[in-house]
């Protein structure tokens, strides 16, 4: 299994947005991951832009995403910290960070750099694949690797590779971004979908992942 089927993400939004479903955890980055984003130095101005703060508007639209606040920006309760019921780990902060931390900013800041780091890793597949990205498919990126980082980082069968397939097939814009989101959730050897939480169907892991989209939208349009 790549991917573990269970994160309170979507769980949690119920009352916040009156949508039910499980959502999907990547694996953590280690490894190979680990060792692609050392090789990226340089951090991209626009992607400075939209992490440079929990509060900037890229890492309010993750956290809408993940419904840790409002696409205002606005708290709810589970920043503060709630448990995973799929493996019982500690969420914190507006990414629902799990790796280890004393209050909600420390857990801010941890993701925040990761999700830098990410990002540059993103940026760098898509520069080498020649995939121009906008400032909103950057945000859709970045919150797919704060969901699933393997889907979002690999470069065989990650998101830019599966943005490249899917604007092939003649997809555009939402379009492109909901089948890239949703097919890097398949094994990119075995072609199978892996979101055992989703049931393995494609139409709730769409669902899920447009749901995701929505709120960076929202979130995106509210700022300054």
């Amino acid at each position: 299994m790549r991917y573990n089927p269970y994160n309170f993400n979507n769980v949690k939004l119920i009352g916040f947005a009156a949508v039910c479903g499980l959502s999907l955890v990547g694996l953590a980055n280690t490894g190979t991951g680990v060792a692609v984003l050392k090789t990226v130095q340089r951090v991209p101005a626009t992607l400075t832009s939209l992490l440079a703060s929990p509060t900037a508007k890229g890492a309010i639209a993750v956290c809408a995403a993940e419904g840790n606040c409002t696409p205002q920006g606005e708290l709810t309760a589970y920043a503060d910290g709630h448990a995973d019921p799929g493996n019982g780990r500690w969420n914190m902060g507006r990414f629902s960070y799990q790796h280890g931390a004393a209050t909600p900013a420390e857990a801010d800041r941890k993701q925040l750099a990761r999700l830098r780091s990410q990002g540059k890793v993103i940026l760098n597949e898509a520069k080498k694949e020649k995939v121009p990205l906008n400032e909103k498919e950057i945000v859709n990126a970045i919150d797919l690797a704060n969901q699933a980082p393997l889907a979002a980082l690999e470069p065989n069968g990650g998101f830019i590779d599966r943005l490249k397939q899917c604007r092939g097939q003649g997809k555009t814009g939402s379009d492109a971004v909901l089948c890239a989101r949703s097919q890097s959730f398949r094994n990119p050897i075995t072609g199978e979908l892996e979101a055992p939480g989703l049931g393995n169907s494609l139409s709730r892991v769409e669902r899920d992942q447009q749901r995701r989209m929505d709120a960076i939208r929202d979130a995106l349009a509210s700022a300054p």
